[in-house]
């Protein structure tokens, strides 16, 4: 095989994968906007593969309020008071109790 033909193979080789990752991408963007497209209010999303560091969004780099985010975190460092037998939960309806067993997180 010369060089020519080995250069053809390899390039044909990486459209081809290219052009596969470009269905699969555009496959999920279909997806997940077929999935929102009910929703009355604003989306935002990204999402990172930490393995490849692809990434994908929805207005991903508009500004946008923390209030809901911020429990996220908070819940986080309650589950692992929790597993570390620190705190107790309790979910009651419309209603969750945390008791500390020890000193209270400190955020």
């Amino acid at each position: 095989m010369n060089r020519t033909t080995a250069l053809a193979v390899l390039l044909a080789t990486a459209a081809f994968q290219l052009n596969a990752a470009d269905t699969k991408r555009e496959t999920m963007d279909r997806r997940v906007r077929a999935a929102i497209a009910g929703f009355q209010g604003t989306v935002r999303l990204y999402a990172k593969n930490l393995d490849t560091g692809e990434t994908y969004g929805i207005g991903e780099n508009e500004k946008v309020r923390a209030a809901s985010t911020i429990k996220v975190p908070i819940m986080v460092a309650v589950f692992r008071e929790v597993a570390a037998g620190r705190a107790c939960v309790q979910v009651f309806p419309f209603q969750v109790q945390v008791s500390f067993r020890t000193t209270p997180l400190l955020f």
